[in-house]
């Protein structure tokens, strides 16, 4: 899961033109959290880590996504 932020900070940023960019030189480890995880936690997961979107997984299934956003208005 790569994001425009991603993008921008790892692709754009080392001066690559995107038709030379691979997955790996701008693809950072995928943080999930359970529909069970409380807000505060995945506060602190996501701001500790400096992101903005993280991945909801249920059974090895990946369920929606939760941005910091929707963690600052809960």
């Amino acid at each position: 899961m790569v994001s425009e932020r991603d993008y921008a900070r790892k692709v754009i940023l080392m001066g690559r033109a995107r038709r030379h960019a691979g997955r790996a030189d701008h693809e950072p480890p995928v943080i999930t959290v359970t529909p069970e995880e409380q807000v505060r936690r995945c506060m602190e997961l996501m701001t500790g880590k400096r992101i903005a979107t993280a991945r909801v997984d249920a059974g090895g299934r990946m369920v929606g996504l939760v941005s910091i956003g929707d963690l600052v208005r809960a």
